[in-house]
């Protein structure tokens, strides 16, 4: 019989993985090796900024869910 894929194997929502030593996190820092977890950039719906934060800092758009 086939032995079931273990949780662990698939990353949880929410997890990234270091770009650094490959670790898979969830917090914002890797606790292998210390690199602050990337900002995922975003580009603005209504004038095609790119972003990092919650609002697009060019027009005021909130950041798409």
């Amino acid at each position: 019989q086939p032995v079931p894929a273990q949780a662990a194997m698939n990353p949880a929502a929410g997890s990234w993985t270091c770009p650094n030593c490959g670790q898979v996190g969830t917090g914002n820092f890797c606790t292998n090796c210390g690199t602050k977890r990337p900002v995922l950039e975003w580009t603005c719906p209504n004038c095609g900024q790119v972003q990092t934060g919650n609002f697009c800092t060019n027009c005021g758009t909130k950041r798409p869910q």
